[in-house]
């Protein structure tokens, strides 16, 4: 019993399985038994054709392969497995390795080559380079959906202004230059960089997003450009960074504008050349990417103020998409709204529809969040509303008792100038919560002027 609870106890992820093909049965148990103590699951074969029937059988994300085999051969064998099993990584053992043999076997697509005899510290930091490298490919295949469950690549929207965006976000999907996207937070910038992907001939390959203004700048640094063993203090092995992640497909850098000049000047060198050197290496390393950027700041300016080098801005500003704000694409919000209702998870709510003085707040709110703000603010009423309807009430306070827009309050109804004026600054300064400085500035007055307009128009708290 004590036996068999150490197993369970040991027992592997599935996904990391190890297939040791080897003809000498000592080699065999040595491997497996080194393996399963760092808890891989490990299967074993004594001949290439025992192998590929397992293969066959079962997949494999790794396998550990000898040179000296009877046919076929450990190259042939090679082969057939990057071939027919190209997602397996395979690490070449030999007893009689030369460096020709091992070079031969790289191109071909082994990962790494260990030389016999090897120890068991050697074998596991080969082995472990395997398997954190698919973790971290694999966060980055599944990060945009973690980061925005729910929402599928569709751009919703039949204004001119959208339609614009997309139709130039067509024309450049397949053009393969680097572009940054415009636009203030929560406009959908990531959402473009997504759909440009998809539709361009990287399409394939692995779109790999780094938010740069959520990373300190030794942790953006180590995770764009990965690092060797030793290469700072805690560095106790290697690690592969985003650039060879996204190798072949696409870098998206989200608040570009948040990056050190010291970060900057590393990038350059790798959008310019394709180049770049991990953290404690002296390896060039190639890459082939398409990077695309977004910020909610205009990078011109940010070169004028000093803040952003002026050769990158022009490497990565080939062509720019401005993302219009949600208070400029009004129209827009019904079907949006409509989008949220569908694809936001109820747990036996039912369907849920908007009530029209709902929808009316809704579109003449300035949404300073923009998108990401809508779809918060539809989540909250359909989570604690039990109605089928969404009624005026069931909006956030600063939605259901915000004013009418002046000009569509000007359009309604017949009013003086003056009484726009007085509407308007009701209406900001009961947003911004009475605080008589914030509302000056949203009105872009001073605040002796907005006193003098309270006191002459007689607006109370």
């Amino acid at each position: 019993m004590r036996l068999l609870a150490k197993r369970v106890l040991c027992e592997p992820k599935m996904e990391e399985k190890i297939l040791v093909i080897d003809d000498e049965k000592g080699i065999q148990q040595f491997l497996e038994k080194a393996l399963f103590k760092k808890g891989y699951k490990v299967e074993t074969a004594g001949s290439g054709q025992s192998a590929l029937n397992i293969l066959k059988k079962s997949y494999f994300p790794l396998v550990l392969l000898d040179f000296q085999l009877p046919k076929p051969n450990g190259i042939e064998l090679l082969k057939i497995i990057k071939k027919n099993y190209p997602e397996t990584e395979v690490i070449m053992m030999t007893g009689h390795g030369t460096m020709r043999l091992a070079l031969d076997a790289m191109k071909i697509g082994a990962y790494d080559y260990l030389n016999k005899p090897f120890g068991v510290n050697d074998l596991l930091s080969v082995v472990k380079n395997v398997f954190e490298k698919r973790e971290i490919a694999h966060r980055n295949e599944t990060l945009p959906d973690q980061v925005r469950p729910g929402l599928s690549y569709k751009i919703i929207g039949e204004t001119k202004a959208v339609k614009s965006v997309l139709g130039l976000a067509q024309r450049l999907a397949p053009a393969d230059s680097n572009l940054v996207i415009y636009g203030e937070t929560g406009t959908g910038k990531e959402l473009i960089a997504r759909y440009i992907h998809e539709n361009s001939n990287r399409k394939n390959k692995r779109l790999v997003i780094v938010n740069c203004a959520s990373l300190p700048d030794n942790l953006l640094e180590s995770e764009l450009f990965g690092y060797e063993p030793g290469a700072f203090t805690d560095a106790s092995r290697l690690k592969y960074g985003l650039l060879e992640v996204a190798d072949g497909g696409t870098l998206f850098l989200d608040e570009i504008a948040e990056v050190s000049h010291s970060i900057q000047a590393k990038l350059l060198r790798a959008v310019e050349t394709g180049e770049f050197r991990r953290l404690g290496g002296n390896q060039d390393i190639k890459v082939n990417i398409r990077v695309i950027s977004a910020t909610n700041k205009d990078l011109s300016e940010e070169v004028a103020k000093g803040n952003f080098r002026e050769d990158l801005f022009y490497r990565l500003n080939v062509v720019a998409i401005n993302m219009p704000p949600l208070r400029e694409r009004r129209e827009d919000i019904p079907l949006i709204v409509d989008h949220f209702l569908n694809s936001i998870i109820t747990d036996k709510k039912g369907s849920k529809e908007i009530a029209e003085e709902a929808m009316h707040k809704l579109k003449n709110y300035d949404w300073p969040g923009n998108i990401r703000q809508l779809r918060n603010v539809i989540e909250r009423a359909v989570l604690l509303t039990d109605k089928n309807v969404i009624e005026k009430s069931d909006l956030p306070g600063f939605i259901s008792q915000s004013c009418e827009k002046p000009e569509q309050f000007a359009k309604d109804k017949k009013l003086a100038l003056s009484e726009i004026e007085k509407e308007h600054i009701k209406r900001v300064l009961r947003e911004c919560g009475n605080n008589r400085i914030q509302a000056a500035k949203v009105l872009e007055i001073s605040v002796r002027t907005l006193y003098n307009k309270i006191k002459d128009y007689g607006i109370e708290n």
